[in-house]
């Protein structure tokens, strides 16, 4: 199905469909809270909850409904164009949208003469300057007596583009007033700085009008970088932002499940997949254990989806190479960790993979990769570990490096003992020289090896 077809209908496996109707009933009340960002990491599936959020809303029928990729338009170079465009095409064939047209026109030639002009006078200025300390005064005159000409058009060219621009906005005033309009701007995370900020100043220039609602759907941070990578780090982007928007959601990294337990958004969106997958559906990836495992590495990284998407990639990918028999049903569980374990680090952490395949591996990279504290292990140890603490106690006898990094070579044993009395079956067997020769075996694999 094509992303800008899908609806909360088709699927809404992280219960997004009531901030979707949130937005909604915002928008529609008399609150100003225009523009309104939708924030979110790269990767957090924020393009897809806003089509379903831009199909919502035509269901509905409260809004013009007007949907702009940012990034496909931002080499034009021409935002203002890019807008109105789209507005125009909401419009029905009518004298309201011949109207429209007709004052696009005037407003956006001023925009193109004001930019020649100035620079032309700047270019003026700076020649003369030049050429002053090279010849004589009279051709700083003669300059002068240029700009003075050319500062004089525009200001008058000032004066008319505020009546152009004035009267483009009743256009879009009388539009807004019968029916008020909702303005979405995908992937501004996405774009050359310095098209995200021209997108933000016109938005609160031109557009800042009664019934146009604007709703901006990006990653927060990367569009405070962009302020100041187009005005200078000694820029607050914070208070620069504070500026133009008025009210900021975040898309939330956590659903609740039915018994209203909380529950990651990635962990859920690995199970889909999973279970989705030709390739995967009927191995052992889909057991608890693995969900868990999977599970507690996503959060040590902060996984986003699309990073998600890479890992089940990648396991699907071992899966194929190796004859679709890496996990399958009869493979033992502790294999199955191991594999998949490797696969983590391929996605995850490319330097500690190479480590592996180097024969360089460093248990304290392995620990830190896997969050895992001396602490941790000493507490847990009491009770039943969790399956990646036993992964690496059993994985760190054999680093190259600090391989007594967290625990004595005397409580490595009772570990390898947990690990057999654990994981042991299957069609899993002990690697006889190298326990970290597992890890290298499956990355060399990926790397087609």
């Amino acid at each position: 199905m094509e992303i800008t077809n899908i609806t909360f209908d088709n699927r809404d496996e992280y219960n997004r469909q009531p901030i979707a109707e949130k937005v909604i009933n915002l928008l529609s009340n008399d609150i100003d809270i225009s523009p309104l960002v939708i924030n979110g990491d790269w990767g957090t599936g924020k393009t897809e909850f806003c089509h379903k959020l831009v199909n919502m809303f035509r269901e509905v029928n409260t809004h013009h409904v007007v949907y702009i990729d940012a990034f496909k338009a931002d080499h034009a170079n021409e935002p203002l164009l890019t807008v109105l465009a789209e507005i125009v095409k909401i419009l029905p064939d009518n004298d309201q949208k011949s109207s429209l047209k007709r004052k696009i026109i005037p407003a956006l030639k001023f925009g193109i003469k004001t930019i020649s002009k100035a620079a032309v006078a700047h270019v003026l200025r700076q020649d003369a300057t030049e050429a002053l300390d090279q010849f004589d005064q009279e051709l700083q005159e003669i300059a002068d007596k240029s700009i003075d000409a050319t500062a004089k058009a525009l200001f008058n060219e000032h004066l008319e583009s505020e009546k152009n621009i004035k009267a483009l906005q009743e256009i879009l005033s009388g539009i807004a007033e019968e029916k008020p309009m909702a303005i979405f701007i995908d992937e501004l995370d996405r774009c050359r700085p310095n098209f995200a900020v021209d997108i933000l100043e016109l938005i609160k220039h031109t557009f800042d009008l009664d019934n146009v609602n604007f709703i901006l759907v990006t990653n927060f941070e990367q569009l405070k970088a962009s302020i100041n990578h187009s005005y200078g780090q000694s820029i607050n982007a914070n208070r620069y932002l504070d500026k133009f928007i008025k009210f900021t959601i975040s898309l939330p990294k956590y659903i609740e499940d039915q018994n209203r337990e909380s529950a990651a958004v990635s962990s859920k969106h690995f199970l889909g997949l999973i279970n989705n997958s030709t390739v995967l559906s009927n191995s052992r990836l889909n057991l608890e254990g693995f969900q868990y495992f999977s599970n507690h590495i996503f959060q040590a990284h902060d996984a986003t989806l699309r990073e998600v998407e890479t890992f089940i990639r990648n396991l699907e990918i071992y899966q194929v190479l190796n004859d679709n028999r890496a996990f399958t049903s009869t493979t033992g569980y502790g294999s199955a960790l191991l594999r998949g374990l490797a696969v983590a680090i391929h996605t995850f952490n490319p330097i500690l993979a190479s480590s592996i395949l180097d024969d360089k591996l460093d248990a304290r990279d392995l620990a830190e990769f896997l969050a895992i504290s001396r602490d941790i292990l000493l507490n847990s140890r009491e009770s039943r570990p969790e399956d990646y603490e036993i992964i690496y106690a059993y994985l760190a006898k054999d680093c190259r490096f600090n391989a007594h990094h967290l625990l004595s070579a005397q409580e490595q044993q009772g570990w390898n003992e947990l690990f057999l009395q654990v994981f042991q079956g299957g069609s899993y067997i002990l690697p006889t020289f190298n326990r970290t020769s597992s890890l290298k075996s499956v990355l060399q694999t990926l790397n087609l090896g």
